[in-house]
This record gives C-alpha cells, structure tokens and sequence, in this order.
C-alpha cells in the first residue's frame, strides 16, 4: 500500500532486508514525533524484535497500513454509515496518494456495511449472530467506559462483563 512493504511482505523479505531492521531510506521519508506512554513504548520494544524491524520500523507500518481503518472507524463514529463518504471531506484531483487514501476509505466503509448487513441478517438466536453482538457491546463499552460504569451502577451490568 502507497509504494512501502506491506506487514506480510516484510515478514516474507529475506535476510538482507532483515539485516537493515527495516529501516526505511529515501530522501522523501521525514521523521515525526509520537508520544506514548512507558507501557506502550515497552509493548512496542517487545514486539517490534519479533518482526525483525526497529520500533520506528513497526511504527511507520502500522501508521501507513492501518491510518485509512482508524479513519474510517472515526468517520463511521462520528458521522454515521448513511453519511460516511471521503468525497465530501478531500479535494481529490491533483493528489494521487490521497486519492488511493480516499479510495481505500470508501472500499472499506463499504465493507463494514456489508459486514454489518450480513450479521444482521442473521437471526437473533443465530449462535454467530450473538457473539458479533456480545463483541461489539464489549467494543461500545470498552470504547466508552462512562456508559459502562452507569450500566453497573444501575444494576444492568455485572462489574466483570
């Protein structure tokens, strides 16, 4: 995706690609900064050795591989699936990297109503049915835990759910 090494691709490179911990060269890539906390940056310190990369490595790929879901979760949160689309947000035309980004973004959007359709076609007592559910409850509540401690406060929730 956008011209770099997908997370499959790199773990099939060979040796000499390893050798190098995936270090990306070329007088286009621009360093940032990120900010994470002590856990995070263990956690990536850990799991970053285990692909073969450096940290800064694993870090490029998720932000270039994963951006356009984060994108796409966000603008499904925010706006709803009836008015998620990325060509109401980008000025297309002259941006080649931005239009493969938009496109991406509505490929998946596309999915995740497919996806959402499908499950929910299903019936209710459907055993797949019910963990989709269940994981996307656990989702909602983990992703807004203000909802979970008044569920728990009100008697509607057990404390480990």
């Amino acid at each position: 995706m956008y011209g770099y090494m997908s997370f499959s691709e790199m773990g099939q490179a060979d040796r000499s690609v390893e050798s190098q911990k995936g270090t990306i060269m070329g007088s286009d890539i621009k360093g940032v900064t990120v900010r994470l906390s002590d856990e995070w940056l263990s956690l990536l310190n850990q799991v970053a050795p285990k692909l073969g990369v450096s940290r800064q490595a694993f870090m490029s790929k998720v932000i270039e591989q994963y951006s356009t879901q984060a994108f796409v979760d966000y603008l499904i949160a925010y706006d709803g699936w009836s008015n998620a689309k990325s060509s109401e947000l980008f000025d297309k035309s002259d941006n080649g990297l931005l239009n493969d980004f938009c496109f991406e973004i509505d490929e998946l959007i596309n999915f995740e109503r497919l996806y959402h359709k499908a499950m929910n076609s299903l019936d209710k007592d459907d055993e797949i049915r019910k963990e989709y559910d269940k994981a996307n409850f656990n989702k909602f509540l983990k992703e807004n835990p203000h909802v979970k401690k008044q569920l728990i406060e009100s008697g509607e929730l057990e404390a480990d759910e």
